[in-house]
């Protein structure tokens, strides 16, 4: 009886383990800046410069505007996927050591 506990525990530590694993891989993934395309015909190195206009305001102002506070919530995200990934996988970590020590008593 305590031989077949022991393997349960064992199989528990593993299943522990390797969700730590899968956590602390996730903890790594960040999803990248946000980025406008740049018209053709407003870059510098375009030969013929067109500016849009409506109502005396640059038309990708707006747009600007967007991709920073996106950017902003996106650099947020990152930051917080990456704690609660890295929380989630010293807690399966610790889960694992518990199992192991569980099935060794």
């Amino acid at each position: 009886m305590t031989t077949d506990l022991s393997i349960i525990w064992v199989v528990f530590a593993v299943l522990f383990f390797s969700l730590g694993c899968f956590y602390w891989q996730e903890s790594k993934r960040t999803i990248p800046p946000f980025k406008l395309a740049e018209r053709k015909l407003s870059r510098s190195d375009s030969p013929v410069q067109v500016s849009i206009h409506a109502a005396g305001t640059p038309l990708d102002q707006p747009l600007e505007d967007f991709a920073v506070q996106f950017n902003a919530y996106l650099e947020e995200q990152n930051a917080s996927s990456h704690r609660t990934n890295v929380r989630a996988a010293c807690g399966c970590f610790l889960a694992a050591a518990t199992a192991l020590f569980s099935a060794f008593i």
